[in-house]
């Protein structure tokens, strides 16, 4: 079998790995046994799109927005930042689509 040729760079993290970032980063995690069942359930990268509101901002003089008008976020979380808080947005989200489905597929 050959590999793949991918551009992909970013390096694989263990669950325990992955925690010791969000903490190092500024995320409250909770104990590890949490913090593991939540990316264990969920899986960091879907989560991180949920986390980023949480994500620091420049301060100014630095710019807010890049060149492509995107607001400029960090790698370091606010200090509010809880995964637990992080959690609760996805799982409203989830319900809210499924209920906006529900609706959804029963008018005509």
């Amino acid at each position: 079998m050959t590999t793949p040729n991918s551009t992909y760079t970013k390096p694989f993290l263990t669950v325990p790995e992955q925690i010791r970032r969000l903490r190092g980063r500024g995320m409250d995690c909770g104990d590890d046994a949490y913090a593991t069942a939540v990316l264990q359930r969920y899986g960091y990268y879907r989560l991180s799109g949920y986390w980023h509101l949480y994500r620091d901002r420049p301060v100014p003089p630095a710019p807010r927005f890049n060149e492509e008008g995107r607001e400029i976020r960090l790698d370091t979380f606010a200090p509010e930042a809880g995964l637990a808080h992080v959690v609760a947005l996805c799982e409203f989200d989830h319900q809210l689509r499924m209920r906006l489905s529900d609706v959804l597929s029963t008018t005509g």
